[in-house]
């Protein structure tokens, strides 16, 4: 049991919150959104104790080499209904079991408030998230602890299982708000059909908090270093409304195109990832390119393996390329500009936001280095507009508030 209830307010002793997510994903956009929440909570709340879950219940980032390819269990079996029978077979005879002792220990010792810590947690993913989603509800509200859920994404194409599935966390009583990193993905998780009395709000990613969580800030002098963070076609085809943009041959030739082009002209490139294998095994094949070979003296590939060594790299870029949403929020943190290559809503949505739309290059643009080339020129010069930046940053944190407000008197009895 809680030992607040989310009408009590504040007790005498600080209250304990539990962050869920995608906490020690491969992807290290997740872990970095994780610590920038909780660094968030500790703005709000200094005493506050903070605990971790991750919603797969890892315990820390897998070996790359442990982590298939993408799409590859679902290949396997094409057939939607005898996959999710599969998925559902799998799900009560083992997977049910083993994260209810994960999820049941991450509650002991008492905790007042979960929070869901951003990320796209809002996807079927063949029942992946939504199972997950509901029975983290079921045990919060078994022991009377609130939920929230706080800037999340959300997707549209739901099975009809899925959406089921989901709609008994959302209408759980002990699920009380949820807030989202786009209007896009608000308006998705409304067409869920929620409770009516259930608060929803658009707010900003906690990773645009970056650099002061992670303590990094952009070195004065610059390094003369571009980052190009490369994704895997796969991920590209699988989010995007424009999927047949992004075929596996056409994404290859525009990242080797842009780094052959760019090496050419003196340029020094670091490749990296967001950590995701299928992205780590992609940038192999492009890196491998005979076309590449004459610029070994101008490339050099990073391999990340922490949230921390990613924000750090991107701190050591002059500009970043990329497509990944969490490369480009966390150069802004930074004040490191970014060549934005859009692929879906969140990324565009992400470069009206930040005021930088015309740094951004939609997919229809991404067959050549010509769009790249025209928007470098004014990155290697450009200062980013911090006032951006703080409009962003405070509307995460006001959302962080709102969430542990009523614990907010805490703060005060507690902070010296």
């Amino acid at each position: 049991m809680s030992t607040k209830s989310i009408a009590d307010g504040a007790a005498d002793a600080p209250p304990s919150i539990l962050l869920c997510g995608e906490t020690f994903s491969n992807n290290l956009g997740d872990g970095v959104i994780a610590h920038c929440v909780e660094y968030l909570v500790k703005q709000v709340i200094p005493a506050a104790r903070v605990n971790h879950l991750d919603l797969a219940g890892r315990t820390r980032i897998p070996d790359a080499g442990t982590v298939g390819a993408p799409g590859a269990r679902k290949r396997s079996v094409r057939s939607p209904y005898l996959r999710m029978a599969k998925v559902l077979a799998r799900w009560s005879l083992r997977s049910r079991k083993a994260l209810q002792q994960k999820y049941h220990a991450a509650f002991s010792g008492g905790t007042d408030l979960v929070i869901l810590n951003g990320g796209h947690l809002f996807i079927d993913n063949d029942l992946n998230f939504p199972l997950k989603l509901r029975l983290l509800c079921s045990i919060a509200s078994k022991k009377s602890v609130p939920v929230v859920a706080n800037a999340c994404g959300c997707s549209s194409n739901w099975s009809r299982l899925g959406r089921s599935v989901i709609r008994d966390a959302l209408n759980n009583p002990w699920f009380k708000r949820a807030s989202f990193r786009d209007v896009e993905s608000a308006q998705k998780f409304r067409a869920l059909g929620p409770r009516q009395d259930l608060g929803v709000a658009v707010t900003a990613d906690p990773a645009f908090w970056s650099a002061d969580a992670f303590g990094v800030t952009r070195p004065a002098a610059r390094a003369n270093r571009i980052g190009i963070c490369i994704t895997h076609p796969g991920a590209l085809q699988k989010h995007s409304a424009a999927s047949d943009r992004f075929e596996d041959a056409d994404v290859f030739d525009f990242f080797v195109n842009t780094i052959e082009r760019l090496a050419a002209d003196g340029k020094h490139l670091v490749l990296f990832t967001n950590g995701d294998p299928p992205d780590e095994r992609f940038l192999d094949s492009v890196v491998s390119s005979p076309r590449l070979a004459q610029f070994g003296d101008f490339l050099k590939r990073e391999r990340c393996g922490s949230p921390d060594a990613l924000v750090r790299l991107i701190a050591g870029f002059d500009v970043v390329i990329a497509h990944r949403l969490h490369a480009n929020i966390i150069a802004f943190s930074l004040g490191v500009p970014s060549i934005g290559l859009i692929w879906d809503a969140k990324v565009r949505d992400f470069a009206k936001l930040s005021g930088r739309a015309n740094m951004y290059i939609e997919p229809g643009d991404q067959r050549s280095v010509g769009p790249v080339l025209d928007r470098l020129k004014h990155a290697l010069t450009e200062e980013v507009d911090l006032s951006a930046l703080a409009r962003l940053k405070e509307l995460a944190l006001r959302d962080i508030e709102a969430a542990v407000s009523p614990f907010a008197s805490v703060r005060d009895s507690h902070v010296q």
